[in-house]
This record gives structure tokens, sequence and C-alpha cells, in this order.
């Protein structure tokens, strides 16, 4: 299998999973509960959840865009790593407390920005 086609798989299966936790829309407390788990009945922690929900939803559908779309695919790459690399700083610099719940999220996370980096490396190196 070649290069391209390990990328078109793992930008959809990663885009699949982190558009998933877009359904925090609809279930603030219980994306809270399953990925930080500590959930919250604050209105206002709720609020936060569903807005942090939607924009990782459509860092997802972004990966699915760009595992359709060749074109497109270094920049939705590009994005969606940026995204998930600012969540991974966020979570050590200060949320360390939430590190051994979201030890699985974090790894994927990280695939995805090591993955955006060579992506752009090789890119690079094709020119």
């Amino acid at each position: 299998m070649n290069k391209e086609k390990l990328l078109v798989i793992f930008m959809w299966v990663t885009g699949i999973g982190t558009a998933l936790v877009g359904l925090g829309l609809i279930a603030p407390s219980e994306i809270q509960q399953s990925m930080f788990g500590a959930p919250s009945e604050d209105p206002l922690a709720l609020l936060l959840a569903r807005g942090w929900s939607g924009l990782v939803g459509l860092m997802g559908i972004l990966l699915i865009i760009g595992a359709r779309r060749p074109a497109l695919r270094t920049f939705c790459l590009n994005v969606s790593g940026g995204s998930k690399a600012m969540f991974i700083g966020m979570i050590l610099i200060w949320g360390q407390a939430y590190v051994p719940t979201l030890a699985g999220a974090l790894f994927i996370d990280a695939l995805v920005v090591l993955v955006a980096i060579a992506n752009q490396i090789q890119g690079k190196e094709r020119r």
C-alpha cells in the first residue's frame, strides 16, 4: 500500500473519531464525562462543552474532507493538526489532572500532529 493511500485511510479513521466528538453539541455532560471523567451541570460549563464539541467536530469533518479531496488534503491536515497541537499543549499546561483520562485522545491527537508534520516535510521534498 502506498503512502498516499495510508494517509487517506488515516485521515478517514481519525476524522470519523474526531467528528463524533461533535455529538457533545447535543450531549455536553456526557462528552465531559467520557473525555474528562468530570461531568458538570453548570450552565456555563455545558455551554463551553457544546462550543468545544462543535469545533472539534468541525476538525473531524475537515479531516474527512481532506481524505476525499487531494487538493485540500494538506490544508485540512495542517488545520486539524494545529488544533490538536493546541489542545495537547493546553492540557499539558493547564489540565495535567486530566491526562490519565485523556491519554487515548492525546495519543491519537499527537499522531495526527506528527502525520501533519511528516506530510508537510514530504511535500517540501517533492518540490
